[in-house]
Order: C-alpha cells, then sequence, then structure tokens
C-alpha cells in the first residue's frame, strides 16, 4: 500500500479517470512509464506493459441499450407472443383473423421468428388443393381466396 500526498492522490484519481482505470492498472501504468523514462525498461518491455496496463474498465462493459432499443425488444416479444398464440388457434380462428395475421406477419417477417411459422402454414395451406370445410356454413374459399392473392395468385 502507498500513502501519497495530496498533490500524487490528485494527479492518481485524474489518470484513473482519463484512461478509465481502476486503481491496480492506473497505479501500475504510472509505475511502468516512470521506470521508462527513467531508462530502467526497453522501448518492447514499455509497450508491452503499458498496452496490458491501459485496458480501460469500460471495455469490457455492456453497453446498455438505449429506449428505442428496449422499446424494440418489447414490441417484438409481444408479437412473437401474439404470433405463437396464433398459430395455436389457427383452426379455430376466422377467416378475417387469419388474413389478418397473414399480412402482420409479412409486414414483420424478418424481425419476428414466429412471422415465418405464421407464413409457413399460410403457404402450407394455399397449396393444399382444398381447405378443409369448418362445416359451420360459411363461405370457406374466402380464406383459399385471399391466400392466393396474398401469394400472388389469381382467385
Amino acid at each position: 500500500m502507498l500513502y501519497l500526498d495530496k498533490t500524487l492522490y490528485k494527479a492518481f484519481i485524474k489518470l484513473q479517470s482519463d484512461k478509465g482505470l481502476g486503481r491496480s492498472y492506473a497505479g501500475l501504468l504510472g509505475f511502468v512509464e516512470g521506470l521508462y523514462h527513467m531508462g530502467y525498461l526497453t522501448d518492447g518491455e514499455h509497450e508491452e506493459h503499458a498496452k496490458k496496463y491501459s485496458v480501460s474498465l469500460y471495455d469490457d462493459v455492456v453497453k446498455p441499450t438505449s429506449m428505442e432499443e428496449a422499446q424494440e425488444k418489447s414490441e417484438v416479444s409481444s408479437w412473437e407472443k401474439r404470433f405463437s398464440r396464433a398459430i395455436v388457434e389457427w383452426a379455430a380462428m376466422n377467416e378475417k383473423s387469419q388474413c389478418w395475421y397473414i399480412e402482420k406477419a409479412r409486414e414483420l417477417e424478418g424481425k419476428v421468428s414466429s412471422a415465418k411459422l405464421i407464413l409457413k402454414l399460410s403457404d402450407a395451406i394455399a397449396k393444399s388443393p382444398t381447405l378443409p370445410s369448418r362445416g359451420n356454413g360459411r363461405n370457406d374459399d374466402k380464406l383459399e381466396r385471399a391466400l392466393g392473392h396474398m401469394a400472388g395468385k389469381q382467385p
């Protein structure tokens, strides 16, 4: 342990602050620089040790996310959950809702991984010769026409 007078202590703290170093590295860097300037270290030894003890504490710290990044991450997570739930409930979902999810999946395909699953599901339905009837008396070909139109096919 070293006891420094007021002037040396302030210079030491300034070195820590300016270089972003911890106490040990700041002390060793100052020591290495002093030995080099006094002629006790060769150029190679100085360079090696100066590089080693100049590593900032901030180099290893993960940068905090910005508010926009946090909001985007939250939005992506929300869409992941919504798309996952939609996939599970797909068979019971009405045609209008299915079409809405397909359109949203196309918009978010590059950002949300579950969007690709929705699109694969819609492609599989579009490629099937006919959609299974829901047996509820509704016009079951609406979804088939919408899927064909969205996939670039003519109804």
